[in-house]
């Protein structure tokens, strides 16, 4: 089991996505929490918050740069994996400019994604100290 010093945030609009990203990270040990909009996720997240955050590029109500936008805005600091079924040079250079730095193609590689949020995990463990 992973020792994961938060919460692994999904937010994606698909809801088949969704859950089974959510049943595949519980199974492995880390504490998933689903959410199927932008806005739903901005109104639970708090500057307080440990974790990383597996967010889709596009949602119903916002895109995923707008929702890491926000979360800056908030100076709520979540590393971030963006995922996105087509990434083209000017989605990964505008991720990079906001500080994003995965961007992971869907369908995703399961031992791909979990080594990001392992990483994930570590630069904000290293952050914390």
């Amino acid at each position: 089991m992973p020792a994961w010093p938060g919460v692994v945030y999904v937010v994606d609009d698909d809801e088949a996505v969704r859950h089974s990203l959510k049943l595949l990270l519980d199974t492995h040990g880390y504490d998933a929490r689903d959410f199927a909009t932008g806005a739903a996720f901005l109104a639970a997240v708090s500057i307080d918050d440990r974790g990383c955050l597996i967010l889709d590029c596009r949602l119903s109500d916002m895109s995923g740069l707008d929702v890491a936008a926000a979360l800056r805005e908030k100076s709520i600091d979540l590393p971030i994996i963006l995922t996105a079924a087509v990434i083209d040079a000017r989605l990964a250079e505008r991720a990079k400019r906001m500080g994003i730095r995965h961007i992971l193609d869907k369908p995703w590689d399961c031992a791909e994604l979990f080594k990001l949020i392992d990483e994930a995990q570590g630069r904000q463990t290293h952050a914390l100290q």
